[in-house]
């Protein structure tokens, strides 16, 4: 495309669907910031196929020399910052950026050309057996959907292990890296007789989040999931962060980039203000005696 007044943004993601969605939020946020499409930017997508064909569509976006590369999640990031280590980028939703390779040290302030919102956060997992519980008080059995090709799930299966010990919960976990996957773990998880499943924040589990709540439905499983756009799409309640949100946040650092206020020093940030969220948009019913797996800041819709 040919570039027109103002900066030059570039967008990659992995699908089309998810990343004509979250670009709409950051095209918002931008909005905000009287950033308007076609009139002081312009923006160029490249959507792979898979993520097997993120760094194709990264070289393509490098050659036509954005001012700033937005990159949906973790995986573009990773195919952008190996594509170039000059030209800016912003991830939407950026997991450990230490683990992933992107970053150097944990430092608030990197020292690359990498940044973003970190929708992972610490605690949050654990917050999320206790809404279990309180949605089957009597369970002494829980289902955990998790994809251990995923970076951000080994922390989560953690930190819920840990609390799963204290109430002598029992654990039973299930990797869900494919389609393939998802209804022969929803039917072990019957035949083992759990009483509530949680479904991990990881890109997989929400690219394929409706056929999760199908299979949960088919198998009468109550869920509890780690991003809200599971209980969109059938998921029977959430508790965490708004994606939408972190990609209209993210616009603030696509902003400062174009205005050449980048320092490769734009700290990373960690959404920290959840959203409990049922189906019915309304609050779940808490008992009287339970420790409520809310605090200031969160939100039901």
């Amino acid at each position: 495309m040919a570039y027109g007044a103002g900066f030059h943004n570039a967008f990659i993601a992995p699908t089309q669907n998810e990343g004509l969605r979250f670009r709409q939020s950051s095209v918002d946020g931008l909005r905000e910031l009287e950033y308007i499409e076609g009139r002081n930017f312009d923006v160029v997508i490249r959507h792979a196929g898979s993520t097997s064909e993120l760094p194709k569509a990264a070289e393509q976006l490098v050659q036509l020399k954005p001012d700033v590369i937005f990159a949906a999640v973790s995986a573009a990031a990773l195919a952008a910052k190996q594509a170039t280590s000059t030209i800016p980028i912003v991830v939407g939703a950026l997991g450990n950026p230490v683990a992933l390779g992107l970053a150097e040290s944990d430092s608030r302030r990197p020292s690359g050309n990498l940044t973003g919102i970190m929708p992972y956060v610490q605690g949050l997992p654990a917050k999320q057996l206790e809404l279990a519980r309180e949605i089957v008080p009597s369970a002494r059995k829980i289902a955990i959907v998790t994809d251990t090709s995923d970076i951000k799930a080994t922390p989560q299966w953690d930190e819920i292990n840990a609390a799963a010990s204290k109430f002598e919960i029992t654990l039973v976990g299930a990797d869900a890296r494919g389609p393939e996957d998802i209804d022969p773990a929803f039917r072990k998880f019957k035949t083992e007789r759990v009483d509530v499943v949680i479904v991990l924040q990881a890109s997989f589990l929400i690219l394929d989040r409706a056929h999760i709540a199908a299979a949960a439905a088919a198998n009468r499983l109550p869920t509890v999931c780690g991003y809200r756009e599971h209980v969109e799409t059938g998921g029977l309640i959430s508790y965490g962060v708004n994606l939408e949100y972190c990609f209209r946040r993210a616009a603030t650092y696509t902003q400062r980039h174009s205005s050449r206020r980048f320092t490769y020093r734009v700290p990373y940030q960690a959404r920290t203000s959840h959203q409990p969220q049922n189906r019915q948009g309304a609050r779940p019913h808490y008992s009287a005696d339970a420790a409520r797996p809310r605090r200031q800041g969160d939100r039901m819709m």
